[in-house]
């Protein structure tokens, strides 16, 4: 089975480190790592901030499989001018050939032998669904739900960073809906899956999340983009819309039935 990890990247400086990571912690069983893919997506607009500090080169020499690509046609730019988040990630699985997608980010450390507790979590529920993949072989469609490395955020029912089947993101079409820049777009790809069926609870697969909220991370620019009020309003128009669709997958007019969301005072 071949693992394609998926990186939308925005921090040039620190792309080989976070790369290192995944590649030192694969499993080794009988002296050889499961087949791996990684693939990262840049903003165009930075395209020149990683060909100086993360040359495309030099991460395929020392990286086997490693590849970095440009995403140069954003479906909507944020508001700091560059490509979405969530276009990054899409571009980069839309490049990615592997039996399971995992994403990556760059303040996501994994845990020993990722690949291979992923690999067992999913073979663990062959109860699940079995869809037909374009090649005509037949796949679990599965989403697995990891940890993030902190309680509070793990107690909420929401998918941070995707582990998923090729068999369910050729459903989905995507892995987060192109109509989001960033938030809240976990959030629909949580609540469809959970329709869906198709979500594998492993909490044991701990993938540590060094961000600011959980204070194990310094705020920089990029979380301030990421986390603006503006970006805020526009996932939540985003998601209240798609929510009265019934979060269509691809292909659909319209998903299972309507959604009905609940938000806080704060949004």
């Amino acid at each position: 089975m071949k693992i394609s990890v998926i990186h939308p990247a925005a921090r040039p400086a620190q792309l080989a480190s976070a790369i290192a990571a995944w590649y030192r912690k694969r499993a080794n069983a009988a002296g050889a790592a499961l087949p791996l893919e990684y693939i990262v997506c840049c903003h165009a607009e930075q395209a020149a901030d990683f060909a100086r500090l993360a040359p495309a080169e030099a991460l395929r020499a020392q990286f086997a499989g490693c590849s970095r690509i440009v995403n140069s046609g954003p479906n909507h730019p944020t508001l700091n001018g560059r490509s979405s988040f969530v276009d990054n990630v899409n571009c980069a699985a839309a490049a990615s050939t592997g039996d399971v997608l995992v994403m990556a980010t760059d303040d996501l450390e994994p845990p020993e032998s990722w690949d291979a507790r992923i690999l067992q979590a999913i073979e663990a529920h062959p109860e699940l669904p079995q869809r037909a993949l374009r090649d005509g072989r037949q796949q679990t469609e599965a989403v697995v739900k990891c940890s993030n490395g902190d309680a509070r955020s793990d107690a909420r029912d929401l998918i941070l960073h995707p582990v998923m089947t090729r068999a369910r993101y050729e459903r989905q079409g995507w892995i987060f809906h192109p109509a989001y820049s960033g938030m809240y777009s976990d959030n629909e790809l949580t609540i469809r899956a959970r329709i869906d069926g198709v979500v594998i609870e492993a909490p044991h697969i701990v993938f540590m999340h060094r961000h600011p909220d959980l204070g194990t991370a310094a705020t920089d620019q990029v979380y301030r983009w990421q986390n603006s009020r503006e970006e805020f309003a526009r996932g939540k128009e985003t998601i209240l819309a798609r929510a009265a669709l019934g979060f269509p997958h691809a292909g659909e007019e319209r998903g299972p039935q309507p959604v009905t969301l609940y938000f806080g005072a704060t949004g």
